[in-house]
Parts: structure tokens; C-alpha cells; sequence
């Protein structure tokens, strides 16, 4: 909790409460020539079972699992959680479509102090595995890893492995327009990498953007798209 508090006070303070308008993360220059950016739809929603859409995809099942959590005391306090969830993402035009199972980990290890009045965090590890199955059968599997340290300069965060391409690198990205950096672990936005270009980015602040290049073929393109669904889905199990 004083993690989940502290980085939503430290996001607020950096983007300054005085502004008129929301912020929004900086198209990357890989992206500036060819790509194809949708508003994200539903994510905000109030629904037990919410339906997400951008561009020509949009889920048709979402499934969380409930939240399993617990916590010991031995001197130093550690507590951790888990949950599961099943995403389908469709694209009706292409009658394709993507089923992906995910697992999201949390542990922390904090000091009490003072009768429990405050804590002094010591490690914090959220990890979030998953596997995505094309119609086709086909599988890939990715990993994401935001850093443990709030204020780490260190921006790759996992990876998408998709059979028969080259590894693809998950970095936070945390550029606004204009320019400036906000240096969290959890990213206001996320790009993929793919042989040293950005070729995919995806905003997480305020409804969602998601950002494609137009020069990857249909079955890559919606192997990212399925990635960015996680990511715009995943809830925080602080």
C-alpha cells in the first residue's frame, strides 16, 4: 500500500496538479513516419467484466481471478499477492483472434515502525508472466517486470518471445510531449523494441493509446496488440 500511495503522490507532483490539461506520453521517433495510433475504449468503464477495443481489435472475454494474498510478521513484515487472468482479443476482419493467460506476482518486505504507525519498505517485486495462443496455435510468451526502485534510470522491463522472431524488448517509457522524462518504475507508457527500433508503444495514463507501425505483417502486429491488452488490463496488487 505505502508503494501503490507513494507513486501516484510522486506522478501527481511530477506532472503538477496545476495543469489544465491531461499529459500525454511523446510519440517515439521510430514511430513518427509509419504508424497506426487508436484511442483506447472501455478501459475506464466501471464493469465487472470490461470490454476493451482499439483499432480493429477488441476483447470478447476477459476473466480475472480472484486475488490471493498473504502476509507474516518475523521482525521484518512480508506480504505478497497473485492473480490470475484470461483475455480474448479479436479481429473481426481478419477472423483472427488471441486467447492469453496471464500471472501476476507480487511480494514486499517493509520494516514496521513506531507500533506499525509507519513502514520502511526494504524490497518490492511485482512480476507478471503469460502466454498468448494465436487460432492458429501458435504461442508466444512474454514477461514484465517493473523495477523494484521507484527512481531507477533502468527502462527495459521484460520481453515478448513470438516463435520464428527476433526477441522483443519491453521498455517503460515515461516522455511526455515536450520532452520530459518522468522517472518511474511503473511506466506511464510502454514501447517495444524489436532489433534495436521501437516499432509498437502504448499509452496507460488516463483512457489508453496504442501505437503500431504499418510495416509489420498482420500475425505480429496482433501478437503486440494482444501484449498491450495485458498491459492496459493488469491491475495492481499492492
Amino acid at each position: 500500500m505505502f508503494e501503490q500511495k507513494f507513486r501516484l503522490i510522486a506522478i501527481l507532483l511530477l506532472l503538477g496538479l496545476g495543469s489544465c490539461t491531461s499529459p500525454r506520453l511523446m510519440l517515439h521517433q521510430d514511430l513518427h513516419e509509419a504508424s497506426n495510433c487508436y484511442q483506447v475504449e472501455g478501459r475506464m468503464a466501471l464493469r465487472i467484466k470490461p470490454r476493451l477495443a482499439f483499432g480493429p481489435y477488441s476483447t470478447t472475454h476477459v476473466r480475472r481471478g480472484s486475488v490471493r494474498s498473504y502476509q507474516w510478521m518475523a521482525g521484518v513484515r512480508t506480504r505478497g499477492a497473485s492473480q490470475k487472468m484470461k483475455i480474448i482479443l479479436a479481429n473481426p476482419s481478419r477472423g483472427a483472434f488471441d486467447t492469453i493467460q496471464t500471472n501476476a506476482r507480487m511480494k514486499e518486505r517493509d520494516l514496521p515502525l513506531w507500533n506499525g504507525r509507519i513502514a520502511l519498505p526494504l524490497t518490492y517485486r511485482n512480476l507478471l508472466t503469460g502466454e498468448i495462443r494465436s487460432s492458429l496455435g501458435n504461442a508466444a510468451i512474454f514477461a514484465l517486470y517493473p523495477g523494484d526502485n521507484p527512481w531507477s534510470s533502468v527502462e527495459r522491463c521484460g520481453h515478448l518471445e513470438i516463435p520464428g522472431e527476433p526477441l522483443l524488448e519491453i521498455f517503460r517509457y515515461n516522455t511526455v510531449e515536450g520532452g520530459r522524462q518522468i522517472p518511474l518504475a511503473q511506466g506511464l507508457g510502454y514501447r517495444l523494441v524489436q532489433n534495436s527500433k521501437t516499432i509498437a508503444q502504448a499509452t496507460v495514463i488516463n483512457r489508453g493509446e496504442v501505437c503500431i507501425s504499418r510495416d509489420l505483417d498482420s500475425d505480429l502486429e496482433h501478437r503486440i496488440a494482444s501484449l498491450f491488452s495485458v498491459i492496459l488490463l493488469m491491475q495492481n496488487l499492492d
